[in-house]
């Protein structure tokens, strides 16, 4: 138990960081270097991130899939910030 107690609870650490940095970027603050890539993204597309972040952290609580959904979805916008920033996607186009 106590494991499962530690997962949760750096999984929210994650989800609470995350908000922090997108609620920076849509105020005009810098993100730390860590979520950089979040600077890549117009206030938009920020805000459906934070939107989908909080739908997806909302779920685990009453399932046994725990966290898994939200750490892809982050890992989803991450993986487009950085094709978008490799300019590959408009090159292709």
């Amino acid at each position: 138990m106590p494991r499962v107690l530690i997962k949760t609870v750096s999984q929210i650490t994650r989800v609470v960081a995350i908000l922090v940095e997108t609620k920076s970027v849509i105020e005009g603050r810098e993100p730390s270097a860590l979520f950089s890539w979040l600077k890549l993204f117009e206030k938009d597309d920020i805000e459906k991130l934070c939107s989908e972040v909080l739908d997806a952290a909302s779920l685990p609580l009453g399932t046994q899939s725990g966290f898994e959904d939200v750490e892809s979805l982050i890992h989803e916008w991450h993986e487009s910030a950085l094709v978008a920033q490799s300019g590959e996607l408009d090159a292709a186009m």
